[in-house]
């Protein structure tokens, strides 16, 4: 299996079909993914050790991961657009709703996120895609991403790392599905909060693509992973008033996961 440098890293993905983008030359999926995530970590790894700091990437829109014709068993190329610069827009803006502004200039100084931000007024004025194709997670996978894929039914690709892959439409059915149980029965806010942003995520795309879910490096930890099943279980346990059922897949699921976590802690 795949041993990435930042193998602590976890990412659903989707894939469009490269017809919905007639910007994309099709020559771009010829690039191995592989050469694509090495290009990005070794960039990353100059840009720490620039004065000042500047983990803000350089806009690439010929960076795009491919998954093409056959690879999930129909004849249609499909793109992810990598999209660095626009995601660490959106990480800036997660850490400022939980970190002072002290920590933040320690990674992002002033300088620094002043140009993002005239980077993105500039982005928005051009009127560009600006939907994000992926979302990042550290040393878990959240629960709501299980939502979405199923690794009873779903293509589990393990040939470099481990990625599970579904349909668009069965993934925001699934999402819903979950989103509507949650959101009756249970009063967990953040859930609640997270599966209606995750459906709200999922409408953006073509029906004709493919959500990926990457395990990154946890894949070493954790494959063959029952979570899938855990949090299906869970949730149909919610939806038919059985408490003690809901209760013993979440407990199932959340002592695999602190195994990981206590990983965390420890790198």
């Amino acid at each position: 299996m795949r041993s990435s440098i930042r193998g602590y890293e976890t990412y659903l993905r989707v894939f469009e079909p490269l017809s919905a983008h007639p910007e994309l030359e099709p020559e771009l999926l010829a690039v191995e993914r592989g050469h694509i995530e090495a290009r990005s970590d070794e960039a990353a790894d100059r840009r720490l050790l620039t004065t000042p700091v500047n983990p803000i990437p350089a806009p690439d829109e010929t960076a795009v991961l491919s998954l093409p014709a056959g690879t999930c068993g129909d004849d249609v190329d499909r793109v992810c657009p990598v999209q660095e610069q626009m995601r660490s827009w959106h990480a800036l803006d997660a850490l400022e709703q939980v970190w002072p502004e002290s920590a933040i200039d320690l990674v992002a100084p002033p300088s620094v996120r002043r140009a993002a931000a005239a980077d993105r007024a500039d982005w928005a004025l051009s009127e560009r895609d600006s939907r994000v194709f992926t979302r990042m997670a550290t040393w878990e996978v959240p629960l709501s991403w299980f939502v979405v894929v199923d690794t009873d039914q779903d293509l589990a690709d393990t040939s470099d790392g481990v990625r599970v892959r579904t349909p668009m439409v069965a993934a925001q059915s699934r999402a819903e599905w979950a989103a509507e149980i949650v959101t009756e029965h249970l009063a967990e806010e953040d859930l609640v909060t997270e599966l209606a942003e995750l459906v709200a995520w999922l409408d953006n795309f073509d029906l004709g693509s493919i959500v990926e879910l990457d395990y990154g490096g946890l894949g070493n930890l954790v494959w063959p992973d029952p979570s899938t099943y855990d949090v299906h279980e869970g949730i149909q346990a919610l939806s038919e008033g059985d408490g003690s059922g809901a209760i013993a897949a979440y407990q199932r699921f959340a002592h695999r996961w602190h195994r990981v976590a206590a990983l965390a802690r420890a790198s």
